[in-house]
């Protein structure tokens, strides 16, 4: 039968809601149901979820939605240190028991994560919000306006990589030998990237003294994992031109006048 055929229907019909997260190639699937459901070659694990109403509304902010699962859940645990650095996207889907035809009911990404003693409140937000977010402008504006690495940029980040091992961690501070090897605050403004537990942790880097770099938030690694580290860049034309030699494709207006013609200054 088909899901239009048997949500109306009291006697046969029999409801129950998938839940996929994914988040930097690694998923987690659930289900309301009182046991494992299969779904698409998936195994949605069974998972005590209850959630807040999916509304049909104009109003972009009253589709957010609410998620409560127990503490421990693994999609949770993602930000107990602090938001994950890849996205979380959830997708629910609903069919009924014995069939194979699901409809998806809600899509959207994970904002937050609020614990309580037991349970913890997942706030999603939905992927319609984003229609009403302003696209991103360009401005004539002295520093540049380019992603570093972005496809505007044009620098690869290949070229700047630096491998290494940490030796110390420290909440945020990380440390490595190798991270020496380079003048303070070279990697100010990059990121380092390690993978674990078949995962890449990824965060910025918001100082570099010597052996250490602090980062943004604390990642899940430990002493003796492999880093991947990246140099900063402060969007001037001189740190793209004497770090990176890209002065060809800096994006800013260094020689904006710093008078303005039209103030009503005296010339002479």
């Amino acid at each position: 039968m088909t899901y239009s055929t048997l949500e109306p229907s009291r006697d046969s019909g029999a409801p129950t809601e998938l839940y996929y997260f994914e988040s930097g190639g690694t998923h987690y699937a659930y289900t309301s149901a009182d046991e494992d459901v299969i779904y698409s070659a998936i195994t949605y694990a069974q998972e005590p979820i209850q959630r807040t109403a999916v509304e049909e509304t104009p109003e972009i902010g009253r589709q957010s939605l609410k998620l409560t699962v127990p503490r421990d859940n693994e999609v949770a645990a993602l930000f107990l240190a602090g938001p994950p650095t890849d996205s979380v996207t959830l997708t629910i889907r609903r069919l009924h028991r014995g069939d194979t035809d699901a409809v998806v009911i809600w899509i959207g990404r994970v904002m937050q994560v609020e614990f309580a003693e037991l349970t913890a409140t997942i706030l999603g937000e939905s992927i319609l919000t984003a229609i009403k977010r302003p696209g991103i402008r360009r401005r004539y504006t002295y520093s540049c306006p380019h992603a570093l690495y972005g496809h505007d940029c044009r620098v690869s980040q290949g070229d700047y990589l630096v491998v290494g091992v940490l030796t110390n961690v420290s909440g945020a501070v990380l440390q490595g030998a190798e991270l020496a090897g380079f003048a303070d605050g070279y990697f100010s403004g990059g990121y380092i990237q390690i993978y674990k537990n078949d995962q890449w942790h990824r965060a910025y880097i918001t100082a570099h003294s010597g052996v250490s770099v602090t980062c943004a938030t604390a990642l899940p690694v430990a002493v003796g994992d492999t880093y991947n580290a990246y140099p900063g860049c402060d969007h001037t034309l001189d740190t793209c031109d004497t770090r990176f030699s890209n002065s060809a494709n800096y994006g800013g207006f260094p020689w904006i006048p710093l008078k303005n013609p039209m103030g009503g200054a005296t010339l002479y």
